[in-house]
């Protein structure tokens, strides 16, 4: 389905990703959350693959593979969507490392929950053994 049309305005943000610094991976899947002050605090996912458009095949390349898969992007954009700043995600955003034996797990499409005065990232979570998804969950 095709909502374009009936946008009112469409921001373009593709500059965003120069301004946090990814050169090479396609970043997406954002969630936004409203602040107090009228700007907006952002969750972005960097991809290690890109769509074909074309054949929607996924593709990657080893200089798409990411060293720190389990760190992802988080930014405040001001009441206009601007950049302002990206936030330095020191740590696994994953509340809970891995515990079995597999490759590093992917969450998945993050999106911010404000429960009270606490926010949260609830996201899904696939764990890979050798290519294969091996076990399924949630992160909160």
């Amino acid at each position: 389905m095709n909502i374009r049309p009936l946008a009112k305005k469409i921001i373009d943000l593709t500059t965003v990703a120069f301004d946090v610094g990814v050169y090479r991976n396609p970043i997406g899947n954002f969630s936004l959350l409203p602040l107090a002050d009228g700007r907006w605090l952002c969750y972005m996912r960097r991809f290690q693959y890109y769509i074909d458009g074309q054949r929607n095949f996924y593709w990657s390349s080893p200089h798409l593979m990411l060293k720190e898969p389990h760190k992802h992007l988080f930014i405040i954009f001001d009441k206009d969507f601007n950049f302002i700043e990206k936030i330095e995600n020191t740590s696994s955003t994953y509340h809970h490392e891995p515990d079995f034996d597999s490759e590093i797990p992917y969450l998945e499409d993050g999106r911010f929950v404000k429960w009270g005065d606490e926010l949260f990232l609830n996201s899904a979570t696939f764990y890979q053994h050798q290519r294969h998804y091996v076990k399924f969950g949630m992160e909160i």
